[in-house]
C-alpha cells in the first residue's frame, strides 16, 4: 500500500511591501541653551543607524515530503555611516508545527552581501522518489542545500509548536549582510510520519522588528 504523505509548507512573511524598516534616520538638530550674557551653547544630536531589511518573495510549498528544504535569503541594510550610533534589531522566526513534533528544523546563515557570489546558500529543486520500507512505499524529497562556503551557522535548531526563535543583530550606519534561512522537514523514517502528518500542514512566520 502507498501512502503519500503530503504536508503543505507556508512561510508567511510579515513585513509590508516585502521590507521591513525598523527605525528611522534621526537628521542632525540643534538645540540653543540661553545663558545669562552673550554666551551661548549648541547641543547636536548624534545620526542613529537607520535598518532595512528586505524579505523578498514568500516561499510556498503545497504537497510536499519529509526531506523537502525551504531557502528563504534576507538582505539586511544599514545607513548613516561609520559614526552613526548603532542599534539593536532582532529577526524573528515564529512556526506554528504543534503536529509535526521536532520534524521542523531552522538553520541561520549569515555572510557580508559583498561575499555572496562564492559564498551563497543554494538548494537543490524537489526531487521526491519511493523508498520501500516494510509493506509500504513512503515517499520522501532528495533536496540538498550547499552551506559549505557560509561557514558556521549564527542558529540552528528545532522548533516547538509556536515557540518563537530570535536571531540578535546588531545595525551599524554601514552594515551590508544578507542571512540564508533554511526551514527543513525532516525525514524520519523510524517515526509513523507518513500516518500522524500527512495531510497536515504547518507555517513558520519571518519577522523583523527592533530591539531595546
Amino acid at each position: 500500500m502507498s501512502r503519500k504523505n503530503n504536508v503543505m509548507l507556508i512561510l508567511i512573511l510579515t513585513a509590508v511591501l516585502l521590507v521591513s524598516v525598523v527605525q528611522t534616520t534621526f537628521s542632525y538638530f540643534a538645540a540653543t541653551v540661553s545663558t545669562t550674557g552673550t554666551a551661548q551653547s549648541t547641543v547636536t544630536a548624534a545620526t542613529v543607524t537607520s535598518a532595512t531589511m528586505a524579505l523578498g518573495d514568500a516561499v510556498n510549498g503545497t504537497g510536499v515530503y519529509p526531506g523537502f528544504k525551504a531557502l528563504r535569503t534576507l538582505t539586511l541594510t544599514g545607513s548613516g555611516g561609520a559614526g552613526a550610533k548603532s542599534i539593536n534589531t532582532t529577526l524573528r522566526l515564529t512556526p506554528s508545527v504543534a503536529n509535526f513534533g521536532t520534524h521542523v528544523k531552522y538553520t541561520v546563515y549569515k555572510i557580508a552581501t559583498s561575499e555572496v557570489a562564492t559564498k551563497k546558500v543554494t538548494c537543490t529543486t524537489s526531487s521526491v522518489s519511493g523508498n520501500v520500507i516494510g509493506s509500504e512505499v513512503r515517499y520522501t524529497d532528495g533536496m540538498t542545500c550547499d552551506v559549505s562556503n557560509a561557514g558556521k551557522a549564527v542558529k540552528e535548531g528545532v522548533f516547538s509548536e509556536t515557540t518563537p526563535v530570535d536571531v540578535d543583530i546588531t545595525v551599524t550606519g554601514t552594515t551590508a549582510d544578507t542571512y540564508y534561512v533554511v526551514i527543513e522537514y525532516v525525514n524520519d523514517p523510524a517515526s509513523n510520519q507518513a500516518t500522524t502528518e500527512a495531510g497536515k500542514s504547518f507555517t513558520v512566520t519571518l519577522s523583523y522588528i527592533p530591539k531595546a
